[in-house]
């Protein structure tokens, strides 16, 4: 397998000028509503008891704040990679 590597920057002014055009892009946003409605609806088959659902969003939210108290050390060691 061939590893290969993406290096993707956008400027600001380019991301908000992207941004406003897809915003207007009818199909683009119909598609996207579908996809997550969709992945609501699962979602809340699959986690039907609300406890095991808050949870899951507390033990998220651990990791998230782990990460970020992390991140430098986090990025030094992507960077390595």
């Amino acid at each position: 397998m061939t590893t290969q590597t993406i290096k993707f920057h956008m400027k600001p002014e380019t991301f908000k000028q992207n941004a406003a055009i897809s915003l207007q892009d009818k199909p683009l946003r119909k598609s996207l509503r579908t996809a997550m409605d969709m992945l609501m609806t699962k979602r809340k088959a699959v986690l039907t008891d609300e406890e095991e659902l808050q949870s899951l969003r507390d033990l998220c939210e651990h990791i998230r704040q782990r990460s970020l108290s992390k991140l430098p050390a986090l990025l030094e060691q992507l960077e390595e990679t």
